[in-house]
């Protein structure tokens, strides 16, 4: 089955590593990065109505399009980070902050 149907969208970049830009009514509001592109962008969709702590660094977007970048894992980082600086999504993710004290989770480097 290597080529598509007439009707039918090749979406085979959306299953290996990438770069994803999330955009809602034309300006882009996201800008991640995934080795798996298709999970985190039903993630963010699933989580865009949800309240979530502050402390979750992962975040749900509305979104209406979605562009995906096929990067080799080498050089994802430079190209997730050139289009951040490009694009300067609103949503962009901020640094992993702390679990909150009174929960006293530990956080162990990855």
């Amino acid at each position: 089955m290597g080529e598509c149907l007439v009707s039918c969208v090749d979406v085979t970049a959306i299953l290996r590593w990438g770069v994803y830009v999330l955009s809602y009514q034309g300006k882009v509001v996201f800008v991640g990065k995934s080795k798996c592109p298709i999970v985190q962008i039903a993630a963010h969709r699933s989580l865009a109505r949800k309240h979530m702590p502050e402390w979750i660094t992962f975040k749900g977007v509305v979104f209406d399009c979605v562009e995906i970048f096929p990067s080799h894992p080498d050089r994802i980082d430079t190209l997730y980070a050139d289009l951040v600086a490009a694009l300067n999504p609103p949503a962009h993710p901020k640094p992993q902050a702390q679990a909150p004290p009174h929960l006293n989770l530990p956080i162990r480097p990855l």
